[in-house]
């Protein structure tokens, strides 16, 4: 749970398992002693927890699947002839939604190649 501002020198402390979307709102939690009172107020707002990646093929290149994949799962990239791949040719879909790298397609320097 989260740590509330003390009042009176006293911590409070909120804490909701397993939040839901219900559980967004305003909080506000009433302390009383005697004739004195205090009060905290925490607002929470649900995110909705990362499902997928949305894979983006490299220019001069693809990526296999095209479609969402979810959390933990791969991707496989391919460059198209006349083309070398710099960086990794899979990818694993991380929870902050995005892909752990995308590689780049690089021109084959014909000219240049050992004969």
């Amino acid at each position: 749970g989260d740590e509330w501002e003390p009042i009176a020198g006293k911590s409070m402390k909120l804490q909701i398992d397993k939040v839901t979307a219900k559980d967004a709102g305003v909080y506000k939690c009433v302390a009383e002693k005697y004739t004195r009172e205090g009060s905290a107020q925490i607002t929470v707002t649900v995110a909705e927890k990362p499902s997928s990646c949305t894979p983006v093929a490299p220019e001069n290149g693809l990526v296999i699947p095209e479609s969402d994949v979810g959390i933990g799962e791969k991707v496989t990239y391919k460059c198209k002839d006349d083309f070398y791949m710099e960086g990794d040719e899979e990818a694993v879909c991380l929870d902050t939604e995005e892909l752990s790298s995308v590689p780049k397609c690089i021109p084959i320097d014909v000219e240049h190649l050992p004969r």
